[in-house]
């Protein structure tokens, strides 16, 4: 059996895991967790309910516009599996197991399917590059702002609006699908893009502006759910140092060395926090109860969505081209 190499590099966030937990004080590790508000942390849980309903209510908006029909209990029973899926693939395939849940219930094609989780899942990408690059400047070039910082802001910014202009994006996708369609499907695979770019341009009007308010509520939500748990264990750490903290760490969990940022995550919070002046003890204590919180949590919630509802994966040949 031919196993990828890139099974082998995700264990490379596993092994700094090992390395990071093998050279911390022990004794101050548990310290964290003598005094934990179970009360901040439960709360911080049952919020990612809360959470994941407002970002079904933006992928409904999105289906609505593209004139599919779905209940907003599907919708919302979709977006749990796909987080499962999301959690426990290495290349967090969520997006896809919605295209194929709507595929699935009749609702639309696998290709005109992926183009709402596509951006659906772009406007977060969006959000966390823009905060991000703030938190960046902010934590490493001091707490002012400065010319050549509002230039690269703006031309970064400028390049996402770019990205979703309908010319690029058309460019874009055709690029994309005939790159990885084999050259015997390159005709008859012309459909399928034409589909998904059909849908895309379909949600590239003013309900974007909805989306885009949806996602900044949506992570505010998120980054309270950081600084319950962060409260949880005592920590002393402000609202916006933690939302930018937290952008950064989630833009380094994507460099596919790691299983569910496992390793990257830990060490990139024991840099951002020692920036500002909390122990590595706390960072890894911190860490691992966001793990615990979305990952496991959450996956678990995930996981019994996709049990009572399970989608087929994987298409025969003549769905392959009918797709």
């Amino acid at each position: 059996m031919k196993i990828s190499i890139s099974n082998y590099i995700r264990l490379i966030g596993l092994i700094i895991l090992v390395f990071i937990l093998t050279r911390i004080d022990l004794d101050a590790f548990i310290a964290q967790f003598k005094n934990i508000n179970l009360y901040f942390l439960f709360t911080a849980i049952i919020l990612s309910l809360f959470l994941i309903f407002v970002k079904t209510i933006r992928w409904k908006a999105f289906l609505i516009q593209q004139s599919l029909s779905i209940s907003i209990k599907s919708a919302f029973s979709i977006y749990l599996s796909s987080l499962y899926i999301g959690f426990i693939t290495p290349g967090r395939l969520g997006e896809i197991i919605k295209a194929l849940y709507l595929k699935q219930e009749r609702v639309t094609s696998f290709s005109k399917g992926l183009s709402s989780a596509i951006m659906d899942r772009l406007l977060d990408l969006y959000l966390l590059i823009l905060l991000s690059s703030v938190g960046v400047y902010y934590f490493l070039k001091g707490r002012g702002i400065n010319i050549g910082f509002v230039i690269g802001f703006a031309i970064i910014f400028s390049l996402l609006i770019i990205i979703l202009h309908p010319k690029f994006l058309n460019l874009l996708a055709r690029f994309l699908f005939r790159k990885i369609s084999p050259k015997k499907l390159k005709n008859k695979i012309n459909d399928s893009i034409n589909e998904f770019i059909e849908g895309m341009n379909q949600i590239i009007n003013p309900i974007l502006l909805f989306g885009i308010l949806l996602t900044v509520f949506s992570y505010s939500v998120f980054f309270f759910q950081c600084f319950l748990i962060a409260k949880s264990i005592g920590l002393q750490i402000s609202y916006f140092d933690l939302a930018l903290i937290m952008s950064i760490v989630n833009i380094i969990t994507f460099i596919p060395i790691s299983i569910s940022g496992l390793g990257t995550r830990e060490a990139s919070m024991i840099f951002l926090f020692k920036l500002i002046g909390l122990s590595t003890e706390a960072a890894i204590s911190f860490s691992l109860l966001i793990f615990f919180s979305f990952f496991i949590c959450g996956g678990l919630m995930g996981f019994i969505a996709w049990w009572l509802n399970p989608v087929k994966i994987g298409f025969s040949k003549r769905e392959k081209v009918s797709t």
